[in-house]
C-alpha cells in the first residue's frame, strides 16, 4: 500500500517529438491505493493521430484536468476494491471531491476555453482556446506560386532601398549585405609559416592541410554559397565541383552550422574558416582576437537577408508596420547595439568600421534564381562524390 501524493510518468513518443509528461498533484489528503492501481496514470495520456491529407505525424496529446479525474475514478471503481466501494456509497476518496471541483469550474486552466458546442474531438472543455487556435494555418506558402496583386508591398521606407537589394514588384526588401571571406587565426597561420589568404587558391596550400574548417552545402547557406561562388567564377558546375575536391584535401571537418568554422577558427582549432565576414567580426568582438579577415581577390559570393509578408497574414498591418520599421534606418541601426555588423542596405543607416565596404570587395555576379534551382542536384552530387552530409 503506497500513499500517492504526487506522481510523475513519462511515456514513450514518435521520434520526432517530445516524450508526453504528466504530474499529478493532490490538494486534499491523497488516497491510499494498491501499488496496482497506479497503471491508471500511466493510461491518462493517450496519443492522438492528427491525420489529414497531408499524412501528419501521430503526436501526444495530454488530457484535461476534468478527463484525467474521471478516467481515474472509473479505473479505480473497477478495480479490486469495487466491493468496498460501492459499500461506502461508491466514492473514492479525494479524487470524488476534485472531479466535483473540477466540474464546477469547468476545469482548473485559467484561461479563454471553447464553449460546449464548439470544443473539437479531443479537447475537453478546461483546455485553452491556444490550443485550437495553433492548429489554425498560419499562411498560404506554396512552391511556386506567384504572387498576387495585393500581395506587393509599396512602403515608405522601401524607396529608399537600392534596387539591386528588393524584388521589383515588392514581395520582399533587402536589410542588409553580407560578403563571404576568410576568417583566419593569425596565431595559427604564424606556426604554420603562412600568410593571411587572399585568394581562392591560396587554401590549397598544402601547408594548410586540415587547417581549413567549411560547412557542408547540404545543411548550410553559407557553404552553398562559398559552392556556388566557385560555380560562378570558374565557369561551370564541373569546374565548381572540381575546385571543391581540390579543398577537400585542407578541409578539417565540414560543419553543419554556417557561423561554426569562424569558432573553429577563433579556438585555434583551424587556420582559416569560410563565414560571411559579418561572423567573423562578431567573434572577433565577443574575445577571440587573433581572427583576422580578409577576402579572395578573385572574386567572392554574398547574400542579401530580406523580409518580407506572409500570404494570408491574419495581421497584415501589423506585419507591415514591422517590415517598414526593419527596413528604416533606425531599424537597421539596432544591429550594432548587439555585435551585428552587416552591411545595410538603408543609405541613412549608421555605418562602421567594422563593416565590410563592398566597394574594395569583388563581388562576383551571384544569380540567385539559379543558385535555388542549381541546389539539390549541386548538394546531392556534393554528398556523392566529395563528403556526405554530416550528421551532427
Amino acid at each position: 500500500m503506497t500513499p500517492l501524493s504526487q506522481f510523475a510518468i513519462v511515456i514513450p513518443s514518435p521520434p520526432s517529438f517530445a516524450p508526453g509528461i504528466m504530474v499529478v498533484t493532490w490538494r486534499t489528503a491523497a488516497p491510499t491505493l494498491p501499488e496496482r492501481h497506479s497503471h491508471a496514470y500511466f493510461l491518462a495520456i493517450r496519443h492522438r493521430a492528427a491525420s489529414s491529407r497531408h499524412g501528419r505525424r501521430t503526436r501526444p496529446v495530454r488530457l484535461c484536468r476534468l478527463h484525467r479525474l474521471r478516467f481515474l475514478r472509473r479505473r479505480l471503481r473497477r478495480g479490486p476494491d469495487h466491493r468496498r466501494l460501492r459499500r461506502d456509497g461508491g466514492s473514492v476518496p479525494g479524487v470524488d471531491r476534485q472531479v466535483h471541483r473540477a466540474d464546477r469550474h469547468q476545469g482548473h486552466l485559467r484561461a479563454p476555453v471553447l464553449g460546449r458546442d464548439r470544443r473539437p474531438p479531443g479537447l475537453c472543455q478546461g483546455q485553452p482556446r491556444v490550443r485550437r487556435l495553433a492548429r489554425r494555418p498560419r499562411g498560404r506558402l506554396r512552391r511556386g506560386r506567384q504572387p498576387g496583386p495585393d500581395r506587393g508591398l509599396h512602403l515608405p521606407e522601401a524607396a529608399k532601398i537600392p534596387d539591386e537589394y528588393k524584388d521589383p514588384d515588392g514581395n520582399w526588401t533587402g536589410v542588409y549585405i553580407g560578403a563571404l571571406g576568410f576568417c583566419s587565426n593569425q596565431t595559427q597561420l604564424d606556426k604554420l609559416g603562412v600568410d593571411v589568404p587572399n585568394s581562392w587558391d591560396d587554401l590549397l596550400d598544402p601547408a594548410l592541410k586540415g587547417q581549413v574548417s567549411v560547412a557542408h552545402p547540404s545543411t548550410s547557406g553559407t557553404a552553398f554559397t562559398t559552392l556556388w561562388t566557385q560555380v560562378t567564377r570558374l565557369g561551370g558546375e564541373d569546374a565548381g565541383m572540381e575546385y571543391m575536391a581540390q579543398l577537400h584535401n585542407n578541409v578539417l571537418q565540414y560543419s553543419k552550422s554556417g557561423t561554426a568554422p569562424g569558432q573553429i577558427a577563433g579556438r585555434g582549432e583551424a587556420a582559416v574558416g569560410l563565414v560571411f565576414s559579418h561572423d567573423c567580426v562578431k567573434y572577433q568582438e565577443e574575445g577571440m582576437t587573433d581572427l583576422v579577415v580578409s577576402f579572395p581577390e578573385e572574386g567572392t559570393g554574398y547574400e542579401v537577408g530580406g523580409v518580407a509578408l506572409v500570404a494570408g497574414s491574419s495581421h497584415k498591418a501589423a506585419a507591415q508596420a514591422y517590415i517598414d520599421f526593419a527596413i528604416s534606418a533606425e531599424g537597421q541601426n539596432v544591429g550594432q547595439t548587439v555585435g551585428s555588423y552587416q552591411v545595410l542596405t538603408n543609405p541613412d543607416a549608421d555605418t562602421s568600421d567594422k563593416m565590410a565596404n563592398l566597394d574594395d570587395i569583388n563581388l562576383i555576379d551571384y544569380d540567385f534564381a539559379a543558385a535555388a534551382a542549381a541546389k539539390p542536384d549541386l548538394t546531392a552530387r556534393f554528398d556523392e562524390e566529395i563528403a556526405a552530409e554530416p550528421k551532427e
